[in-house]
């Protein structure tokens, strides 16, 4: 009797995984033989997990093998070229220092081999560089020869000595300009510090002496202008500049400056005092020009003196007329009341006293 297909292929299947489950057993037990046990479908499908499991480990722990060992070739290779980096460089200063002791005992030779007018032409020349400034950095370390990069050329102690010889026409001619700008300046200030005062002398003379005050009458007096306080000429600062800039000193230039500030300041405060001072005197003039003559006449008396009695009497007639409503309130509803209530008092003590009469 032949099997249905399907259970053919079931059977094919659970052959195949004991096979390969086999396998597995007997390289995991090598060189022992494989123990016995029970083959059914719970053990063929605990130890198919076992399996897997077992061989994901083992795969595992092969990438972190392999993981280490290429570390380790890397590093490896670091260090050796690390080595040669170290080796490179080594060589490179023995050879850059044998260098500089070969030009060092160059240039000392050449020094002791100078006659006595290149020697103090030299130390001229050393001094003027010194002096301006003109050292050159020193040079960079030479590039490894593996580089192909050229190096910069750095311009020449000559070239920069020349450069600053040139720039110093240029420096004072720059320092001149500032100089005459300076004068110039100077001689404005003067000029409008005298127009100033004259202006002030015109104002005083035109006002009047008895309205300001006595200590106000005489301008205020300003120190003339000695020649100490003027700058200098402009041949004498150039020269100077020219021969010791570090000793030439201007602060008398700005304290001169700072003086004539103060004084304009001084002079413009004195005018707007006098200024308001002359105000005040024309208000005051006006004020007194153009008062009313207020001196009452007789007639006017008169007529006042009547119309105030007729005001009198139309007082004491009011006042009587209030006097008859006396007791009563101001409300004109409420003394309407007031008075029926006295009316109907009035009524009831009238018949009260009729009673009486009749009684008799």
């Amino acid at each position: 009797m032949q099997a249905s297909p399907s259970k053919a292929r079931a059977q094919a299947i659970t052959s195949h995984s004991w096979s390969v489950v086999q396998a597995w057993l007997a390289r995991l037990y090598h060189p022992s033989p494989v123990p016995a046990f029970e083959r059914n479908a719970s053990t063929l499908k605990a130890l198919q997990s076992l399996m897997a499991e077992n061989i994901a480990a083992d795969r595992e722990r092969e990438l972190l093998f392999d993981a280490k060992a290429e570390e380790l070739a890397a590093e490896e290779e670091a260090a050796c070229l690390l080595q040669q980096q170290q080796q490179q460089q080594q060589r490179l200063q023995r050879e850059t220092g044998d260098d500089e002791n070969s030009a060092s005992s160059i240039l000392s030779l050449l020094e002791t081999s100078l006659a006595s007018p290149a020697q103090a032409a030299l130390d001229s020349l050393t001094g003027s560089v010194v002096l301006l400034g003109c050292l050159s950095p020193p040079p960079p370390p030479p590039p490894p020869p593996s580089s192909s990069s050229s190096s910069s050329t750095t311009p020449g102690v000559l070239q920069i000595l020349a450069s600053q010889i040139v720039n110093i026409p240029r420096q004072t001619f720059a320092q001149e300009s500032q100089f005459s700008s300076i004068e110039t300046l100077t001689a404005n200030l003067q000029s409008q510090i005298t127009q100033t005062q004259q202006a002030l002398a015109t104002f005083v003379e035109r006002t009047s002496p008895s309205a300001r005050p006595e200590d106000d009458t005489t301008p205020p007096s300003f120190p003339p202008t000695t020649p100490s306080s003027t700058p200098p000429p402009l041949t004498t600062m150039t020269a100077t500049t020219t021969t010791t800039p570090s000793t030439t000193d201007y602060s008398h230039l700005r304290g001169l400056t700072l003086q004539h500030q103060r004084e304009t300041k001084q002079l413009t405060l004195k005018s707007a005092e006098y200024r308001s001072r002359i105000a005040a005197l024309e208000r005051q003039q006006q004020l007194a020009s153009s008062a009313p003559e207020d001196e009452p006449s007789l007639t006017a008396l008169a007529a006042k003196q009547s119309s105030l009695g007729r005001k009198k009497k139309q007082i004491e007639a009011l006042e009587s007329r209030i006097r008859h409503f006396y007791g009563l309130p101001p409300d004109i509803d409420a003394s309407r009341a007031e008075v029926q209530r006295a009316q109907a008092e009035l009524d009831r003590l009238r018949r009260r006293r009729d009673e009486l009469f009749e009684a008799m």
